[in-house]
């Protein structure tokens, strides 16, 4: 079963065809990308649902995974908190290319963690080599005790990048 969400062309996504698994990560990675910290998760997800990002029939279901996703464990709930600085999906240029991780996350102690989000069923080497190299463009911007992470919000999977 596939179909197209025309309603979501406002986050510059490509036209096409998503299956239904697709489309749920495509929206919730969108939704994550709006939280700065926890206190904003209600506020996130009304104004998902009446500007209809999210549809009257798919909201209960997508704000309970976005609630539970985000208390799934200490250190997901830490990126999440109130205190931290937090850079959501900023483009960073080097070398005549433009990088995007999903969040950066300064704790209050002076961490720096970049994390990045996979909806998909796939833990590709790929995903590390992108996170390392989102790494090395924030210490080289002069970020503190810099580590990635690189998070399956459905699977409640984090896998460490060193």
């Amino acid at each position: 079963f596939v179909k197209t969400r025309h309603d979501l062309a406002h986050f510059d996504l490509p036209e096409v065809f998503y299956t239904v698994q697709q489309e749920r990560g495509v929206l919730l990675h969108k939704i994550l990308g709006m939280i700065h910290n926890e206190s904003e998760v209600e506020r996130c997800l009304k104004y998902c649902r009446v500007r209809c990002i999210v549809l009257p029939e798919r909201y209960n279901e997508i704000s309970s995974i976005i609630r539970r996703i985000l208390v799934q464990n200490d250190e997901v709930r830490r990126w999440f908190a109130r205190g931290n600085k937090v850079y959501k999906e900023r483009t960073i240029s080097a070398e005549g290319k433009h990088y995007r991780p999903d969040r950066v996350v300064i704790t209050p102690d002076g961490e720096t963690i970049v994390v990045d989000f996979k909806f998909g069923d796939k833990h590709l080497p790929s995903y590390r080599q992108q996170v390392k190299k989102y790494m090395e463009l924030v210490a080289e911007a002069g970020m503190p005790r810099v580590s990635g992470r690189i998070w399956y919000p459905l699977e409640g999977v984090i896998e460490k990048v060193e």
